[in-house]
């Protein structure tokens, strides 16, 4: 009897310890500090819709001159949106409320036009927007006059302010430029480096390709992220140093190998890999085999859980998620996660909206969820 419940209790003591293992195999912590998280795949996950617990639609002015074609980057600032429109070369201001303000559309070949808008970034304080152009950043106030030039003598990807003085350099192709040549660079006033992780080598071998968010840089506040192009690291930047916080570990491939032939084989690779960090949670969307996931983690405990999601964010402004869509396709987008219409902070801007779904009116979703 006695060697009987041995064996149940030792057997009960395994499942307990196999438990544990993988409770905890999700999510572990190195000497270095930086938070190991594996991505599995997860066919029977349940809907990211109960884990919103509310949201409120922000739309913009629907006037023609307020138009943005094709919204490339937002910014957000406590008084006022501002938006890059990539076809027509212009930024578009709003203010919090989604009223039209003006637009700064400098496009020409003089000295104070940009050829092109690569970027831009808005320092808040100094009310100045300042557009990326190659290898020069061009600075207006918001009424778009001119205001200086600087030369940077080499072209970025993109550039984010980091209040209250410092600035995040992305690049993706290498030159002959030693103190740019990184993929992520924290600078300060003048441009000079105080920080840099990944240096950037010539691509060489098969080619390969990597599905996910164009710009893989957000800065919320005081601090900012960088998501890096493979997925595999998520490094924190503050005004001092750019360090690794967490490193993902999937169980599937995040590249695409190709040949040279137009037909990868895609299926079995995640996909679209894109990564936000709310108040309270930090999220990593992903698609696989046309199915899209969402798995979220708690940065302070050890929980994460994978959801199937409907939507993927944009970006995130005040710990919120920020979704872009318009009038025609937030019908869609509210029947599949809040069909009863019970989560709308603002009910009378959504059913506004609703009825007069054909005009096509921008707007912003600012998705509020439970910790």
């Amino acid at each position: 009897m006695y060697e009987l419940n041995t064996q149940k209790m030792n057997k009960i003591i395994s499942l307990l310890t196999l438990f544990i293992f993988f409770t905890l195999s999700c999510f572990s912590q190195n000497v270095d500090g930086v938070k190991s998280i594996n991505v599995k795949y997860t066919p029977e996950a349940e809907d990211i819709s109960g884990l919103i617990k509310s949201y409120e639609i922000l739309p913009l002015d629907a006037s023609l001159e307020a138009y943005v074609k094709n919204p490339c980057r937002e910014i957000f600032s406590d008084t006022l949106i501002l938006i890059m429109d990539g076809t027509q070369n212009k930024i578009v201001i709003f203010n919090s409320k989604g009223k039209f303000i003006n637009s700064i559309s400098k496009k020409g070949r003089g000295p104070q036009e940009y050829n092109f808008i690569n970027d831009f970034f808005f320092d808040s304080a100094d009310r100045v927007v300042s557009v990326v152009d190659r290898d020069k950043i061009k600075s207006y106030n918001l009424k778009g006059e001119f205001i200086k030039e600087i030369s940077l003598g080499f072209s970025p990807n993109r550039i984010s302010f980091l209040a209250p003085d410092s600035y995040i350099f992305e690049k993706v192709i290498p030159s002959d430029n030693p103190e740019s040549d990184y993929y992520i660079r924290l600078t300060n006033k003048d441009f000079k480096t105080k920080s840099a992780q990944l240096p950037l080598k010539p691509i060489t071998g098969p080619g390969f390709g990597v599905e996910g968010q164009i710009y893989r840089t957000l800065v919320n506040v005081k601090k900012g992220y960088f998501f890096s192009y493979f997925g595999d690291t998520v490094y924190h930047i503050n005004n001092d140093k750019i360090r690794p916080a967490y490193a993902f570990n999937y169980d599937k491939k995040t590249t695409i190998v190709t040949d040279g032939t137009l037909n990868p084989k895609v299926d079995e690779t995640y996909r679209y890999l894109s990564y936000f960090e709310l108040q309270e949670l930090n999220m990593l969307f992903y698609t696989f085999r046309k199915e899209h996931y969402c798995l979220v983690f708690n940065p302070k405990s050890s929980s994460a859980k994978t959801y199937k999601t409907p939507f993927v964010l944009r970006d995130v402004v005040d710990g919120k998620g920020i979704i872009l869509t318009n009038s025609l396709s937030i019908v869609k987008l509210i029947e599949m996660f809040d069909p009863g219409k019970k989560k709308c902070s603002n009910p009378v801007i959504l059913e506004s909206i609703l009825k007069d779904s054909e005009s096509g009116i921008q707007c912003f979703v600012k998705i509020t969820l439970s910790e």
